[in-house]
């Protein structure tokens, strides 16, 4: 099973709700999110490697990651 290192233990309903959350995402915002925390059946890798395979800058791979991030936070709330 595919553990979301938050900080703390997700319940199995949470895991659910945050999986479906970003299944909602584009394709960008899917791909920043699934590979920046390893989830969905990717391997993590940085912000730079990140960058390179999109072929954009690290700062706006950062700046993806941050805003889908906090519309993930904002829809499970």
């Amino acid at each position: 099973e595919e553990t979301i290192k938050a900080g703390f233990e997700l319940t199995k309903e949470q895991k659910e709700e945050m999986y479906n959350e970003i299944l909602k995402l584009n394709k960008r915002e899917k791909l920043v999110i699934c590979l920046s925390y390893g989830v969905g059946g990717y391997e993590k890798i940085t912000e730079n490697e990140i960058a390179k395979i999109l072929k954009i800058s690290q700062a706006q791979v950062n700046r993806i990651k941050n805003k889908t991030v906090k519309k993930i936070r904002n829809n499970l709330k």
